[in-house]
């Protein structure tokens, strides 16, 4: 039986998605979601979007991207691709269709030049931020076999916010700060341009969900620590950029305080402000899907538990072409 890899058409979404939710369960998606998040992404280019055909039927997808957008300051990381997702359907799998799958993808990004490819660590729309080992164990298996190496861990955390108490010592903090001119408080309209400059200079990945919030008119989701004219760290409540347009209830994030006050309590204040705020409002629950670094630190002693854990995998195609002559294989 004859596998037909061709390039993802518009027709095929409706297929596409109910086909995700067969394979990627633990992560299930609706068209709006697909539009918001695939369709309407700037870099999206149908010559990394591939999918696997048999019988007419799809049975496989795959999409891989470069930047054709600059973000912020990280710019176009014209070294750089991302394979945003790759499945095949459960009653194929392991007929090299997901083999097929990958090399029109490397090739794309041969074609563009690429020296590495991630899975994922892709922003600013990302469905998650690696391979979840538990949800995916073969997913994981299938990049491993063919070559592809752990580059850094993410997870995701949560906590119920029902009993949240805002610990003695950061109350004291947000006191301290004050008396030294910092004020941490919802944003104002003087504080838009502040913010977004700031935004650009230390966390460009998280400026186009910062700017979108702002133009969804989400000023009392954003909380700002200021000192003087100048926005010196944030926390947004609903991630709306990379959410469904609607937002996600209890998403939690963007969130940074600039480096050289990092640990000096700052960031502590802005959360549980935040946090108190929107548990008014009739919040009771807080997650966050990409946490990495020293972040889980901060996190874990806010009282955010670890619900899952994320491999993010990268490949070098240097060293792959290199391999591959060894063993007289290419990649047709």
């Amino acid at each position: 039986m004859t596998t037909i890899y061709r390039p993802f058409r518009p027709s095929d979404q409706a297929s596409l998605v109910s086909l995700w939710n067969l394979c990627l369960h633990r992560d299930p998606i609706n068209e709006d979601v697909f539009r918001h998040k695939v369709l309407l992404d700037p870099n999206l280019d149908l010559e990394g979007f591939w999918v696997a055909e048999r019988e007419g039927e799809l049975v496989g997808a795959a999409l891989g991207l470069v930047r054709r957008t600059s973000l912020g300051d990280l710019g176009l990381e014209t070294e750089r691709g991302w394979i945003s997702f790759l499945f095949v359907h459960p009653a194929w799998q392991h007929q090299g269709i997901g083999k097929g799958l990958l090399e029109h993808v490397l090739g794309f990004f041969t074609t563009r030049q690429r020296q590495l490819v991630q899975v994922v660590g892709y922003a600013p729309y990302y469905f998650f931020p690696g391979v979840d080992p538990e949800a995916y164990p073969a997913g994981l298996a299938f990049f491993k076999k063919n070559g592809f190496r752990r580059s850094f861990e993410a997870v995701a955390m949560a906590r119920s916010i029902e009993e949240l108490e805002i610990p003695a010592e950061v109350r004291e903090r947000r006191l301290a700060l004050k008396a030294q001119g910092y004020e941490v408080d919802f944003l104002r309209d003087q504080d838009i341009l502040p913010l977004l400059a700031f935004t650009r200079r230390e966390f460009p990945g998280w400026y186009p969900s910062v700017l979108d919030g702002l133009q969804r008119g989400f000023q009392q989701k954003i909380v700002v620590a200021r000192k003087g004219d100048e926005v010196v760290g944030f926390a947004q409540w609903e991630n709306t950029f990379n959410d469904p347009p609607a937002g996600a209830p209890g998403r939690f994030g963007p969130f940074g305080v600039r480096a050289d006050l990092r640990s000096q309590g700052l960031g502590s204040v802005l959360f549980y402000y935040l946090l108190e705020a929107v548990r008014r409002r009739g919040a009771r629950y807080l997650w966050l899907g990409w946490a990495g670094g020293r972040n889980i630190n901060f996190y874990r002693r806010a009282g955010l538990a670890v619900t899952r854990h994320f491999e993010v995998l990268q490949l070098e195609l240097n060293n792959l072409g290199e391999e591959q002559a060894e063993r007289g294989e290419s990649r047709g």
